[in-house]
């Protein structure tokens, strides 16, 4: 049996998988063979910066995506129906001999589903023959839709922060469904203001537009936080890096020359006295 190790400290291995997978094929059991979505989930966190990278390369946004359109009621009836029997086995049967794995994702399918179900919104009628649910509000019925579209399509944050389009409802469902990856987005964010920063000697900043978005995205939005001072420890451990590159670079140069002339002839005379 093969244990997959999570991708960074901090991130769950199995939400990964559904980070990479989507949440719809566990809840459908359509999976089969989930080798290469495990490999891809294993370099989550490099596939996290490099969006974000792409972020701070933007000048303007990318035109913001439309939501999916979806069946609400038959959503709804997925989510509130149990696995008919044998749909478990075909998925376990899908991480091949990965069974940790599978028993922690269906762990983390059935508490993700269990709070999809908690938002879904639900208008019950009393009526002469007893309650009856009622369509719910064009507004609520969005609302949810947001939260399933993060579920199905948890990349889909991505494509809306190219669009400098995240919202904090957004964010607050993702976290909710994906905690671990959450938690690890705002470290995500501040290595790759500093690799940009180092990579331009300190001349680029990110826009206006970006800091606040980027604060969203990483649940970062006190009133008394600044990006850059939320920066300083990491630049200067940056710098202290350089210098103490360059104090090694400056060394050796100096030696070099040293070892050259007593090398020869004159320069062992002068060493001998």
């Amino acid at each position: 049996m093969t244990v997959t190790p999570p991708p960074v400290p901090g991130i769950d291995p199995a939400e990964a998988l559904i980070f990479v997978a989507g949440l719809e094929p566990f809840l459908r059991h359509t999976s089969r063979d989930l080798g290469s979505a495990i490999v891809r989930s294993e370099t989550l966190p490099d596939t996290l910066e490099a969006k974000i990278h792409l972020f701070l390369g933007r000048t303007e946004p990318e035109p913001a995506p439309d939501l999916p359109a979806v069946d609400f009621q038959e959503v709804v009836d997925l989510l509130d129906s149990p696995p008919a029997p044998g749909d478990i086995g075909k998925t376990m049967a899908a991480f091949g001999g990965n069974h940790t794995l599978a028993l922690d994702v269906g762990q983390q399918v059935t508490r993700m589903a269990t709070y999809l179900r908690q938002q879904i919104p639900r208008v019950k009628h009393i009526g002469l023959t007893g309650p009856e649910y009622l369509p719910p509000p064009r507004s609520e019925e969005f609302r949810f839709r947001r939260c399933w579209r993060a579920a199905v399509d948890p990349g889909s944050l991505f494509d809306d922060l190219q669009a400098f389009a995240v919202s904090r409802e957004q964010v607050k469902c993702f976290t909710a469904l994906f905690p671990t990856i959450a938690r690890e987005l705002w470290p995500a964010i501040q290595r790759t203001l500093v690799r940009k920063r180092t990579q331009s000697e300190g001349r680029w900043r990110p826009s206006r537009r970006q800091e606040v978005t980027l604060r969203v995205l990483g649940a970062q939005e006190g009133p008394m936080l600044v990006l850059g001072n939320a920066l300083v420890p990491i630049y200067a451990q940056e710098q202290a890096q350089q210098q103490a590159q360059a104090q090694q670079q400056a060394q050796r140069a100096k030696a070099a020359p040293s070892q050259a002339n007593e090398a020869t002839p004159t320069g062992m005379l002068d060493a001998g006295g």
